[in-house]
This record gives structure tokens, sequence and C-alpha cells, in this order.
């Protein structure tokens, strides 16, 4: 038993040791930035007071550190950020930025949202937390997977947001005002699925923007019972997408 606690012993100590080089090389302004970025991987959340000021420093100075350096610092913070409301109104300011890049609203989102679940402070900031990400939505220019607008437009919808909604509707009527993929659009959608979202969805079925558009418009169709015809017309034609008909099958059974 006493060498099996003096290996355990061991190798946490290793950890530790290995852990405070990493930490030790991602604060040294001397190395390169992808030896920073690589370090950062074995870092975990800064703990020690030292090291939360450190960080600090980083994501405050934009002249000396790149900002991929200084989202990395943000996600360090991540229990810094639990227990200081202070900081999580700093996080929900760089949201607001529009001079900010993706790389550090993207961070920001990420701890954000974890103190939405796990800290006390953020109750009294969830209507700015909220406020800030529709304004993610109206003012980032990037929207592919993954894309902090994509991110935010998704949390929106999990808190059934009538903004997003709208918004997201908006897009399927008029693709040019899209704002993300219509695929991606109809599942945000889906989240808070209405009665009088059936006919755009049926519609999308009869003029599908592209074929992954059409399933999710079909999927979501199951739910109601007058597209039953439009669903069993779909399954019976065999020059549709084998995937398409599963689709409308299982629709069909439930």
């Amino acid at each position: 038993m006493s060498n099996y606690k003096e290996s355990v012993r061991r190798k946490l100590e290793t950890a530790s040791q290995e852990r405070r080089k990493a930490i030790n090389t991602f604060f040294d302004e001397s190395k390169s930035t992808e030896e920073r970025l690589s370090a950062f991987k074995k870092c975990g959340a800064f703990i020690e007071e030292d090291d939360v000021a450190k960080a600090l420093r980083i994501l405050k100075d934009k002249q000396r550190n790149e900002d991929s350096i200084r989202a990395s610092a943000i996600l360090g913070l991540m229990n810094y950020a639990a227990v200081n409301g202070d900081f999580q109104d700093e996080l929900i300011g760089y949201l607001n930025n529009p001079e900010e890049s993706d790389d550090i609203k993207n961070a920001a989102l990420s701890v954000l949202q974890s103190n939405s679940f796990s800290s006390a402070a953020f109750d009294a900031r969830r209507p700015a937390y909220i406020n800030a990400l529709r304004n993610v939505v109206k003012d980032s220019k990037a929207s592919g997977r993954g894309s902090v607008k994509e991110r935010a437009a998704e949390y929106l919808a999990l808190e059934k947001d009538e903004f997003i909604q709208r918004t997201l509707i908006e897009g399927l009527e008029n693709p040019e005002k899209k704002m993300v993929e219509p695929e991606v659009a109809i599942q945000l959608l889906s989240y808070d699925l209405h009665s009088d979202l059936y006919p755009l969805l049926r519609n999308i079925v009869q003029n599908p923007p592209n074929e992954r558009a059409k399933k999710e418009a079909l999927r979501n169709l199951s739910s109601d019972s007058s597209s039953a015809d439009l669903l069993l017309k779909t399954l019976n034609d065999k020059k549709e997408d084998k995937e398409i008909r599963h689709v409308c099958a299982v629709g069909l059974h439930h």
C-alpha cells in the first residue's frame, strides 16, 4: 500500500511540475506564439494569484500580445471569472465591442457561457449577456460553423429569445438577410418550434435552398399532422435522396 501511495504521490508531483513549466512558458514573452499556445494546452485554469495577475496583464496589453494569446488568457481565467462579477462585466464588454476580434469574443463567450451555469455572480448580469449575444449576431461578419456569430445564435435559441427567432425566420424568408446557413437556422428554430413555422418549413421542402435544409425541414415537420401528405409524397418519390426518404419514413412513423 505504501508503494502505491508513493507512486501516486510521484505522479501528482510530476504532473504539477509539468503544469508549472507550461504556465511559465505561456507567460514567457521571449517564446514564440506557437510555443506559448502549445504550452497553454497543458496549463488548465490559472489559480495562483500571481498567475491570474499575469493573465490579466496579457489580456489588457494589445500591443505586446496577439489576440490568440489574449484569448488563451481569457480561457485560463475561467475560475477567476466565476467569482468575479466585475470581470464578467469586462467579458461582456468584449462581446459588445465591434473592434475586438472573433478570437477574443469566442473566448469570452466560452467563459461566460460556463459561468451562466455555475456562477452565483452571473444571474445579475444575464440580461446584459443576452443583449451582448444579440450584438454579436448583428455585428460579427463570419458566420461559418463554429463562428462566434453561430455560437451566439445557438445560445440565444436555447434561451428561446424572440430576437433570434425573428432574425432566423427573416433569413429563411429572404436569403439576402440570412445570418447562418438555412439548415442551421432550421436546427436553431427547432429548439422552440411553433406551429406558425410549419408553412415556412413546407415551402422550404418544396423550394429548397439546398438538400440539407430540405432534410432539416422534413425532420421538423414530423410533429405536424397536416404535413403527413407531403412527407408521404416525398417518401414515395424514388428520385429523392435515400437519406431524405428515410427522414420522411421516421416522421410518418412518429
